[in-house]
């Protein structure tokens, strides 16, 4: 009778370390962790937004003064990925993105000006409002700030879109 005591006790040993294992991974699937590259772009953005009201200034980088891609470069620094410099060779990095497509943390890429021969102004996808996208960039009448792309001159404008973070 003893045995079987024992061999009861055992099963039921057993039998409550399995479903305690089974109760400890259900737990871990729950818990809501965020991915890498939403942190980066959620980092991304904030470091971007911080540069709101600064001068546009050209080859400049700081909050002094800042143009364009400098605001990219500074940005994408930030969270220790580097980037070329400048639009043009910006808009050769990542993978292109469809508008219909973008998140934030895309590039939006644009021909200004009277020549419009080139790609000369970018800016960061931070969210979308009305379903249209939103862009911080650093404008050079303006200095830093937030578009929309679907405004008539920036759509007018648009040339292509990369996504850099994956």
């Amino acid at each position: 009778m003893a045995q079987t005591n024992r061999a009861n006790y055992l099963a039921w040993l057993f039998f409550a370390l399995l479903l305690s294992s089974c109760g400890t991974s259900k737990i871990q699937v729950k818990q809501k962790v965020k991915p890498p590259n939403t942190i980066a772009v959620e980092d991304l953005i904030d470091h971007a937004q911080s540069f709101l009201g600064t001068p546009y200034k050209w080859g400049g980088q700081s909050k002094k003064g800042i143009d364009c891609s400098g605001l990219i470069y500074s940005c994408f620094d930030a969270i220790n990925l580097p980037v070329p410099r400048v639009t043009s060779e910006l808009v050769k990095t990542g993978s292109k993105v469809a508008p219909r497509d973008l998140v934030p943390g895309d590039l939006v890429f644009f021909k200004t000006g009277k020549s419009r021969k080139k790609v000369n102004h970018v800016g960061l996808v931070i969210g979308q409002k009305d379903r249209g996208a939103l862009f911080i960039h650093a404008s050079t009448s303006k200095g830093v700030m937030i578009s929309k792309l679907d405004e008539p001159y920036w759509h007018s404008t648009f040339i292509t879109a990369r996504r850099l973070i994956k």
